[in-house]
């Protein structure tokens, strides 16, 4: 269902990420407005590839695959960790770091359990949608624990592509 697309969509986003961190490096005094834009994006690239990895889980258990509704990436996590389990060697496993998935899902979730603390200054409700607690946010830390966990399921994305179509 849609299996390549789901590899273009991520890439495009990804794509627009790496432009938005050579931006910054470039235009420093512009970080604190490309801040908002640049986390949202690399969030959304990020629960691509865990609905992607889902849906690979799925094909190769036989399972039929529903499109979680939400963005809740705590969620969604849960949902793929047991099918990792179920679809995967130790080996493959073991080279691809469910802990660097986890860590990543789990900080970026107590900033940002919505999706929307980086898309909207409001909630819903009309509350200040970032915590006031966020005061600071270090990019080039935030984007290395991206790329780790990114990294950590495309791996398992690679793992699962060889196993359909071979």
């Amino acid at each position: 269902t849609g299996g390549n697309q789901w590899a273009v969509y991520t890439d495009g986003y990804d794509r627009a990420v790496r432009i938005l961190i050579e931006y910054a490096q470039e235009h420093q005094s512009e970080l604190d407005v490309i801040v908002y834009p640049l986390i949202y994006t690399a969030r959304h690239s990020f629960e691509l590839r865990l609905k992607h990895i889902h849906s690979d889980c799925c094909r190769m258990l036989g399972e039929e695959y529903r499109l979680p509704g939400n963005h809740n990436m705590v969620g969604i996590w849960e949902l793929v960790k047991p099918l990792l389990k179920k679809t995967f060697t130790v080996e493959v496993l073991r080279i691809n770091s469910s802990a660097d998935i986890e860590h990543f899902v789990n900080e970026f979730s107590k900033v940002d359990a919505r999706a929307s603390a980086f898309r909207y200054p409001v909630d819903k409700s009309g509350g200040q949608s970032l915590s006031a607690e966020v005061t600071h946010i270090n990019v080039r830390s935030f984007y290395d624990q991206f790329q780790k966990a990114a990294g950590a399921l495309d791996g398992f994305h690679v793992a699962a592509e060889l196993v359909l179509e071979g």
